[in-house]
């Protein structure tokens, strides 16, 4: 539904606004599970272990393609997986498009990234709106995603949503 309200009146209303874009229903989509566990809870590239974290390849044609990409950590609200008899929250959370050539990343440079949210952020889902653009003349350009946590050791599961307006090739990287 539609309704109409003042500027004056939603201020005095409303503390926050959370814009969410949904994709066109003819775009393709692709989902991914994944987990931060043991080794592969990396972290972020301010540590030598960002390489750990689990990602995915993302292959593209000869065209741009605009992307809408959604990574949503499993919901922490009335667990204590820590055992500290607090609640757990949702961790700092990111997520990366970096080109690497489809490789596996180990280190990060900063010419590497080509969109990645900024900063982490203590939410349960983020999302990164991006086209990729081909690269070196070739057939097909593959980019990698990243997701991590901001600090090594976080564990907990994760989903990646992939919208794109042409369809792309998402597959995990060993």
């Amino acid at each position: 539904g539609t309704f109409w309200i003042g500027l004056k009146d939603f201020c005095a209303s409303f503390a926050q606004l959370y814009v969410c874009k949904i994709p066109n229903p003819s775009w393709a989509h692709a989902e991914l599970q994944g987990e931060w566990r043991g080794e592969s809870a990396g972290g972020c590239s301010n540590y030598d272990t960002v390489g750990a974290n689990p990602q995915w390849s993302i292959t593209i044609g000869e065209r741009p393609v605009a992307c809408l990409v959604c990574l949503a950590q499993a919901d922490a609200r009335g667990t204590d997986l820590d055992g500290d008899g607090v609640e757990d929250e949702p961790f700092p959370i990111g997520l990366s498009v970096v080109y690497k050539r489809g490789e596996r990343v180990r280190k990060l440079y900063a010419s590497d990234w080509c969109a990645r949210t900024a900063p982490f952020r203590n939410t349960r889902e983020v999302s990164l709106d991006v086209t990729l653009e081909p690269r070196s003349g070739g057939a097909t350009t593959t980019y990698t995603l990243l997701p991590s946590t901001f600090e090594p050791g976080q564990e907990r599961n994760f989903r990646i949503r992939v919208f794109s307006d042409r369809p792309v090739e998402v597959a995990p990287l060993r």
